[in-house]
């Protein structure tokens, strides 16, 4: 089960605010990823916005696939934080990913 993947699939990305300890990716149904670890956008910005097509894990990685681009979380937690991302969906519903 990819609890991720059913709750971005379809979602349009909004904001992605860079911080000075992590970025924040803001989907316009209110759901939100704060991340800490080392993150890759790559996005085309074309006359669609960019639309969730599929959330896929690997031992390294977590990738949120778009129509025209992605963008890759890593699963390592920068010390000293615990969690290298956390995830808070717009119904309540949070995954937090401790590298482990």
């Amino acid at each position: 089960m990819n609890v991720l993947d059913d709750q971005l699939k379809g979602q349009v990305l909004k904001l992605i605010e860079f911080t000075e300890n992590g970025c924040g990716i803001v989907f316009e149904n209110g759901s939100a990823i704060t991340v800490w670890s080392e993150t890759e956008v790559s996005l085309f910005m074309g006359r669609e916005r960019p639309k969730v097509t599929r959330v896929e894990y690997s031992n390294e990685h977590t990738t949120i696939h778009f129509v025209d681009g992605q963008i890759v979380l890593s699963q390592e937690p920068p010390a000293p934080s615990p969690e290298a991302w956390m995830y808070c969906g717009a119904d309540g519903t949070t995954v937090v990913e401790n590298g482990n």
